[in-house]
C-alpha cells in the first residue's frame, strides 16, 4: 500500500501515469514537498500547501511524440497553482471529470480553470519529447481542505 499523508487514508501515492504512443524509454518519478505536518504523526495541516513534481527524462534515443503526462487531484485537497517546472513547451490541461478519457485529443480536458476547486485532474502534454530532453519535470500546488 503506498504511503499516505493522512494516517488512516492512502489517498496520496507516488504513482504516475503516463500515456505514448510509441515505444520510447522514458523514465517518471514522482515526488512531494512543503507538507506541513500537525503535533500527530503523519497528519498534514488544512490550510497548508503541498507540492507534486513529477520529473521525467527520455533515455531513448528516438523522440516520444504525443505524450501525456497525467495525475489525479486527491479529493481532500484544492489545486492551488500549476507550473511548468523545468519543462518547456507542454500544454496544461484540466478536467473535472472523475474519469476523463486520457487519450492525447481527449476533449474532456479544458486549457484553464473551470473552477479551481472542481478539478479532478491535471495533464501536460507535447507533441514530441526530444531523446535530447533530460530530467526535466512539471510541478503543481494543492491546499488541503
Amino acid at each position: 500500500m503506498p504511503n499516505s499523508i493522512y494516517s488512516n487514508e492512502s489517498w496520496y501515492s507516488t504513482d504516475v501515469q503516463v500515456s505514448i504512443l510509441y515505444a520510447t524509454m522514458l523514465s517518471l518519478s514522482k515526488s512531494i514537498s512543503n507538507v506541513q505536518l500537525s503535533s500527530k504523526p503523519n497528519i498534514a495541516i488544512p490550510g497548508s500547501t503541498i507540492t507534486f513534481k513529477i520529473t521525467y527524462s527520455n533515455m531513448g534515443t528516438v523522440s516520444a511524440k504525443n505524450v501525456v503526462i497525467y495525475d489525479k487531484i486527491p479529493s481532500q485537497v484544492t489545486l492551488a497553482t500549476n507550473l511548468n517546472g523545468s519543462a518547456t513547451n507542454w500544454q496544461i490541461q484540466y478536467s473535472t471529470n472523475a474519469n476523463p478519457s486520457q487519450d492525447y485529443n481527449s476533449t474532456q480536458y479544458s486549457n484553464s480553470y473551470i473552477s479551481k476547486n472542481n478539478v479532478k485532474w491535471v495533464r501536460w502534454k507535447k507533441s514530441n519529447v526530444s531523446s535530447t530532453e533530460g530530467k526535466c519535470s512539471v510541478v503543481y500546488t494543492v491546499v488541503i481542505k
